[in-house]
């Protein structure tokens, strides 16, 4: 039976988990499938929203309100109400439709329906930045009715404004391009490019053409009939060769001790080690294997950090590897040690959408100054998406990046970006 009261607390802890970790929310998203949850959380989010937003209307029309009587004010209430939810129930569906259109043109993987998943969940966003420019709007109105104007009204003004536009405006389209690059398998640049660099470049070319026609008046007729053309700034395929010189190679030997320490008895020092600096991070990587699973040692120095995943990444065609994800095998692993614990463990991989639960197993500890974490992965799985060694030798995609505060902290390759497996480096699995 529903329950609103359960509904609600579902609500509360689905918005909680997109403001708070939008990374983690966005890569175990659907993105197939029932499009009910979406739905409902968007219709419960829009009646939650038009609430919070009917007394910032309220108060943008206070000085009229306080000549009206009781009667009039409920009206004019209820009116704002319904006005704003009218508004936001259409502005989802045209808003969705523009930014996909904008997706699909810095190639976008999913389809519409994903579009319209991300911005369903991105209007939690609103539940924060409604109350906050209503806050800011009391405090004024509260303000100028004791007589604060002048100079020191405009400072005030303008602290509030900038901690509203700046902060909860700017961490509300953070969690819009987050959702768009985990939904689409995007890098965050080319979602950038997308829903600010285009509309950008439409508008300055919009606003030089009637300049241009000014300027070109002053010339004579023999300019008539030239054009330019003009091209979006923007190289589709972005290309780094870095993964030519950076490679990992798997060595055949004993099973290592995964339990999140590096001893000398975890038999890790039968490895080559490749050690690497990323943001003044210094990170060692060892991998070992023992024809029946990889093992992977990833170890590196600094205190944990809020919204902080240790991601790794393969990439397969056979028994090596293209550098394009449109072909073969992208299997991809997370674990959000910093947040969940170092015993959490999440499998994901891209097969017409799909993603999967767990294959294979992490151990990790921080102790000493150093984050230490270790994997365990099947070399031969039945399951699309995962890795599948049939032979050896054989040569895998592989990057590793390190997301702290939502941000790559750590890179390997250097330029390593989890949609562009060209900029990813040689994972050599050796008999």
């Amino acid at each position: 039976m529903f329950s609103i009261s359960g509904y609600l607390k579902e609500w509360f802890n689905t918005t909680k988990y997109i403001l708070t970790q939008p990374r983690d929310f966005f890569k175990e998203m659907p993105t197939s499938g029932s499009f009910k949850e979406p739905l409902n959380f968007m219709i419960f989010t829009i009646f939650i929203a038009s609430l919070l937003s009917t007394p910032i209307i309220m108060l943008t029309f206070a000085d009229y309100l306080s000549e009206m009587d009781l009667s009039c004010i409920i009206l004019v209430t209820a009116g704002a109400f319904v006005f704003s939810l009218f508004v936001m129930a259409i502005s989802v569906p045209l808003n969705a439709f523009t930014y996909h259109i904008l997706l699909m043109i810095c190639g976008a993987n999913g389809n519409f329906k994903t579009t319209l998943r991300v911005f369903c969940y991105y209007l939690s966003a609103s539940v924060f930045i409604l109350p906050s420019i209503g806050i800011m709007m009391l405090i004024l109105h509260i303000a100028e009715k004791n007589g604060l104007e002048g100079g020191l009204f405009d400072i005030v003004s303008i602290v509030f404004l900038m901690a509203v536009v700046i902060l909860f405006t700017y961490y509300a389209f953070y969690i819009l391009f987050v959702g768009f690059s985990e939904a689409h398998r995007m890098s965050m640049k080319r979602v950038i490019f997308a829903l600010v660099g285009i509309p950008l470049v439409i508008n300055i070319i919009i606003a030089a053409i009637p300049m241009a026609m000014v300027f070109s008046s002053g010339f004579s007729t023999e300019a008539c009939g030239q054009s330019t053309e003009n091209t979006l700034p923007f190289d589709h395929e972005y290309t780094d060769t870095s993964h030519v010189e950076s490679n990992i190679t798997a060595s055949y030997g004993s099973i290592p001790v995964v339990d999140g320490y590096y001893t000398p008895e975890d038999k890790w020092q039968e490895t080559q080690e490749v050690n690497f600096t990323s943001e003044d991070v210094e990170y060692t990587i060892a991998a070992k294997h023992d024809s029946e699973n990889l093992y992977i040692l990833i170890k590196w120095e600094g205190d944990p950090v809020w919204q902080n995943s240790m991601d790794i990444h393969f990439e397969q065609d056979g028994n090596s590897h293209d550098h394009n994800l449109s072909t073969g095998r992208d299997d991809y692993k997370y674990n959000g040690a910093k947040v969940y614990g170092p015993g959490n463990f999440a499998d994901a991989h891209y097969s017409g959408g799909a993603r999967e639960e767990e294959n294979g197993m992490v151990a990790g500890n921080y102790s000493d100054g150093f984050w230490v974490q270790e994997w365990v992965v099947p070399l031969r799985s039945a399951d699309p998406g995962d890795i599948n060694v049939e032979q050896l030798p054989a040569e895998l995609g592989f990057a590793v990046l390190d997301w702290g505060s939502g941000i790559a902290t750590g890179r390997w390759p250097a330029r390593a970006w989890p949609y562009e497996p060209e900029t990813w480096g040689n994972l050599e699995i050796v008999e």
